[in-house]
């Protein structure tokens, strides 16, 4: 559908139109420019595939850093997580438009940039750290062989 038919595009309208303040576009054309630009960035997406921020910056540094919105740096603009006590991923603010494209093009997964671990979750990552097999772990931290933050710590042969 088109941007005008949905509920969020007519609440920007509204405000915009109230003189709400907010965060985000200001008049009518910096909202259809957003719209564009979000069109824009879901096309580049689907014919190109889903790239991480490091390699957008590898590609084109000029266009990365200057459509860099969110941080100071381009490679911490990624979709950003923290990761709760039992390894629930909770998203932080870096990143939205970009998980909201991945979603509406069904990516199965994208990278994300781990901002902040909980000190539980942390434990279970040490543990394994230190595991030599899957049996020297505990019967709480096997669960969580497959957790895509745990991918990085984990000897393929562990995962059957």
């Amino acid at each position: 559908m088109s941007w005008e038919e949905t509920a969020l595009y007519e609440e920007h309208v509204r405000r915009i139109s109230d003189g709400d303040p907010q965060r985000g576009p200001q008049t009518i054309e910096e909202l259809e420019k957003e719209c564009s630009d979000l069109d824009d960035l879901l096309a580049t997406i689907e014919a190109e595939g889903y790239k991480s921020q490091r390699q957008l910056l590898q590609e084109r540094p000029t266009d990365t850093r200057t459509s860099n919105n969110d941080t100071f740096h381009p490679v911490l603009n990624e979709v950003a997580v923290n990761i709760g006590r039992n390894g629930e991923l909770i998203k932080r603010g870096s990143g939205t438009h970009r998980l909201a494209v991945a979603r509406a093009l069904s990516l199965e997964a994208i990278p994300v940039l781990v901002r902040t671990r909980h000190a539980n979750w942390q434990a279970i990552r040490d543990e394994i750290r230190a595991a030599g097999t899957p049996t020297d772990l505990g019967p709480q931290t096997r669960q969580y062989l497959t957790h895509p933050d745990l991918a990085d710590i984990i000897p393929d042969q562990w995962i059957q």
